[in-house]
């Protein structure tokens, strides 16, 4: 499971993934740009805890997890 250690982008695909979401149901979801997620997902920007922690957040509800 994932924890508040600075999510990668590598984690943050693999979350989009198991909640099974596409890039701009997730912009949706998180209430962002749908550049922003293809951002995350490069690399080209960091994912900050606020976003980290809603991600948890998103898959705790969805009663979904990352396998390790």
């Amino acid at each position: 499971m994932l924890d508040l250690s600075d999510m990668t982008r590598d984690e943050f695909k693999q979350a989009r993934g198991v909640l099974g979401l596409s890039q701009m149901k997730m912009a949706n979801a998180l209430e962002v740009s749908y550049q922003t997620i293809q951002a995350w997902e490069q690399g080209r920007n960091p994912i900050n805890k606020v976003v980290e922690m809603a991600v948890l957040h998103l898959l705790n509800t969805s009663g979904k997890s990352p396998k390790s």
